[in-house]
């Protein structure tokens, strides 16, 4: 037998453990890069830079005197604060104070609507126009309620108590006629909701479940429409309890808000659709807060958001009073 067909066998030998030795490295590297990528995503501070929709555009300091306690959107424009330690709703426009309105007593959620201020006090809803003059009051059927959110809809004023764990339904005569929702889980989170007059339907949300979930105006749950999983991924909620606050766009895409993650972000039909600003945004302190208000403990960020022309996203920073205005890229 010729000497080169002896060495054929050791030959192929070499190359079959080259060929593995090649797959291993290759394997353990692919391996690793989708470790990383793993863990990245399940970083709650990691937003792929193709999901970020938004950018910021501007920001301005609400030198309110006492400590926010809510805030709303009042047109396409201005934006409201209430605060309490003094009990006050405060009005912004193009960064400046246009008016305040001294209240009786702390203002937990505002919105506005038909001319007037609605404003959830501990134990009642107060109207309130614009110069500050009480037009109706309704009544809170509980000693321990404790509104957080109110929506308004062409036929009815929602209030979300978290205090009971419900949702309170008022006619326009101010009659409470129909209270449901009471699954609703609460650790440390409000209850937040908004009515999409896209579809006309109520998106709230169930922060210890970590979850949006959908009602008709009569209060009957549609749970094929609800979403939200415990997840550091951006496609649910992160935390002990979120999301803490929603707001419906025009086009009926719904936008959410986690505390201490920080995170807003918007979904479409319940998919996750795009992030308007994450952690590396909104965790440093803005460049302007107001005079004399100390940086909040780490963990304790706490913000609201309202929409604007239908798409446009003021984001207010509790910790700092300050507002900042995000607008599509």
């Amino acid at each position: 037998m010729p000497d080169s067909c002896k060495c054929r066998p050791a030959s192929i030998g070499i190359y079959l453990l080259l060929f593995c030795a090649v797959a291993v490295c290759v394997w353990f590297a692919a391996d690793r890069k989708d470790h990383a990528a793993q863990q990245r995503r399940m970083d709650y501070r990691y937003v792929p830079p193709e999901l970020i929709a938004y950018r910021e555009t501007s920001a301005y300091p609400c030198p309110v005197d006492g400590e926010p306690t809510c805030f709303a959107g009042m047109n396409d424009e201005a934006v409201i604060v209430g605060t309490a330690n003094p009990p006050t709703l405060s009005i912004f426009n193009s960064k400046t104070l246009i008016r305040k309105i001294v209240l009786p007593e702390e203002p937990k959620a505002v919105i506005y609507c038909d001319g007037n201020f609605v404003v959830a006090h501990s134990q009642h809803i107060a109207f309130y126009n614009i110069e500050g003059k009480t037009t109706a009051s309704l009544q809170l059927p509980a000693e321990s309620s404790d509104v957080r959110s109110l929506a308004w809809t062409p036929d009815y004023l929602f209030a979300a108590d978290t205090g009971k764990r419900c949702i309170y339904r008022f006619d326009k005569e101010g009659n409470l006629d129909l209270t449901f929702g009471e699954d609703l889980i609460v650790y440390a989170a409000p209850i937040t909701m908004s009515f999409s007059r896209q579809d006309g339907l109520l998106y709230i949300a169930n922060p210890g479940r970590h979850r949006v979930e959908v009602y008709t105006q009569d209060g009957i749950h549609k749970p094929e429409l609800d979403w939200g999983v415990p997840t550091a991924d951006l496609s649910g909620f992160a935390g002990c309890c979120n999301p803490v606050g929603l707001a419906v766009l025009d086009d009926g895409r719904v936008l959410t808000v986690e505390k201490s993650v920080l995170r807003i972000k918007i979904f479409a039909a319940g998919k996750l659709d795009s992030v308007v600003a994450g952690y590396a945004v909104l965790n440093p302190p803005p460049p302007k807060p107001v005079q004399g208000r100390t940086p909040p403990k780490p963990g304790q960020r706490h913000f609201a958001a309202a929409v604007f022309n239908g798409k446009s996203i003021a984001v207010f920073d509790f910790e700092y009073a300050v507002v900042r205005n995000f607008t599509p890229i």
